[in-house]
């Protein structure tokens, strides 16, 4: 099993907006120690770390002897940065917290938010879910109604296999797979509701396909968008022009979004 250190995480701030949700996040991490934080966009924050390296710390035990030598590596310092992206959703915010901020940061930040350590999407690899299935509450978008599903879909996921993280559950795409992502697609096409809120997610939205080395998402005209997101660069999908995904890409139906997770490799 990968290193959750390794992995993206989502957590959810139901309730608030980004803005508020940005602002909070911030506040927690600039408590951190050896963080720095600056925004940079209304819903990113850049977040650098500068710390000694292990291996620094291993060769100044190991040289110590040697005096000045062996000092110098205790200033030897490395520098870190990632992006930590929140999106608006019609129901509150999601944060994806990048893996720069494992362990006591985004312990801080879930307390911050309100969010218990089991619900972190990256602890969902490990506790499967039964299947997402279509039902609930409807509202109006659009003249048209929307079905949200009523539970995520959370599956250990097999060789070659990429895995689509949403902030309530994986949906999992197998080597030779279609899948078309949406609020209430068709079964018999490959069609799978996404786990969480779907007010702004089309019918069927996002085709996603996988051939066990590239990862292809194509928008299929949907109502409100497809967004990718990658590093500091922010692109809309041109409607059914298919755009190979990378590790670590964050993609967002509507509102909605998910982090690309490719088996490694795939993704070397």
């Amino acid at each position: 099993m990968a290193d959750r250190s390794t992995r993206h995480r989502s957590l959810s701030a139901p309730g608030r907006g980004a803005e508020v949700t940005l602002s909070l996040v911030r506040e927690v991490l600039v408590e951190q120690p050896d963080l720095q934080v600056e925004q940079v966009a209304p819903d990113r924050l850049v977040v650098t770390r500068t710390r000694r390296p292990r291996w620094a710390e291993i060769a100044f035990f190991i040289t110590v002897w040697l005096g000045g030598l062996g000092l110098l590596f205790l200033l030897v310092r490395q520098t870190e940065a990632a992006d930590l992206l929140v999106v608006e959703g019609p129901r509150g915010s999601v944060v994806t917290v990048p893996p720069l901020l494992a362990g006591a940061p985004t312990d801080a930040l879930a307390a911050a938010l309100g969010v218990e350590r089991a619900s972190f999407t990256a602890d969902l690899l490990t506790s499967p879910a039964p299947p997402v299935e279509a039902g609930g509450a409807a509202d109006e978008l659009d003249e048209r109604t929307v079905a949200r599903s009523s539970s995520p879909v959370a599956v250990a996921a097999p060789p070659a296999t990429a895995l689509l993280r949403f902030a309530e559950g994986v949906v999992t795409v197998a080597a030779g797979q279609r899948v078309v992502l949406g609020r209430a697609p068709d079964p018999a096409a490959g069609g799978q509701v996404v786990p969480g809120d779907a007010e702004t997610v089309s019918k069927a939205h996002l085709l996603v396909s996988f051939d066990g080395e590239a990862l292809i998402a194509e928008d299929l005209t949907s109502t409100n968008g497809t967004t990718l997101t990658r590093g500091r660069e922010v692109q809309r999908l041109a409607p059914g022009a298919p755009t190979p995904l990378q590790p670590g890409d964050q993609v967002a139906l509507g509102a909605l979004p998910f982090v690309v997770e490719l088996p490694p490799r795939v993704a070397s």
